[in-house]
């Protein structure tokens, strides 16, 4: 007589999660939203940023770029302390610094069991920085528009995170953002600025293990 076959044993804990875990490529998107503190000795005010990441995870490295825009007003008071033999300083009240800029990075995804994800990046930007009392007029056939002036600087930018996920394709983002711009035709001085910052990320392109 045959002997019955041994019961079939779950899978451990550990399994289960090697058996979820992803492979392949996963992209991802994400929108970030923060407030630019600026650490350096320029007179301006925290202000507001976005920007549109997108990246393409393989294993625990992720490539990545961006674009974003920021904004932040000038502080009066602190212009008035900078430059003293300043000309009335109050005609910049209400008045900005605007930066635009294109960014190319890594960002490192170490493997977690969880819903939670540690991450961090580094990453070179590409910077135009334009102050709204710093513009020309452009003339067409019919029509002339005022425009503003922006100058390139290179900068350089460090992010460290968490990403809450509480599905496999969507996660909430919060973290802060370090960034820095150097010399260039924008800036005679390096500047630099702290961000915090909260976004939203959406994750394709990964499928479970088969087993």
């Amino acid at each position: 007589m045959a002997e019955p076959a041994p019961p079939a044993s779950e899978p451990t804990a550990d399994e289960a999660i090697e058996a979820a875990t992803p492979v392949g490529p996963q992209k991802q998107v994400s929108l970030y939203l923060g407030s630019p503190i600026w650490l350096s000795n320029a007179p301006l005010d925290p202000g507001f940023e976005f920007e549109f990441r997108s990246g393409m995870k393989f294993k625990m490295w992720v490539p990545e770029m961006g674009l974003g825009a920021r904004w932040n007003w000038i502080n009066v008071d602190r212009l008035e302390d900078a430059q003293p033999d300043l000309v009335a300083p109050e005609r910049f009240q209400g008045e900005n610094l605007s930066s635009f800029w294109f960014s190319l990075g890594l960002r490192v995804e170490p493997p977690v069991k969880g819903k939670i994800q540690p991450y961090g990046s580094v990453a070179f930007d590409f910077l135009l920085w334009g102050l709204s009392t710093d513009t020309s007029d452009v003339c067409g056939i019919w029509t002339c528009t005022t425009v503003r002036n922006y100058e390139f600087a290179p900068g350089f930018s460090g992010r460290a995170g968490i990403r809450f996920a509480p599905k496999p394709f969507i996660g909430l983002d919060l973290g802060a953002k370090l960034g820095m711009s150097f010399p260039g035709w924008a800036f005679q001085d390096t500047h630099s600025w702290i961000e915090p910052y909260a976004g939203l990320t959406l994750i394709t392109g990964a499928k479970p293990r088969s087993r």
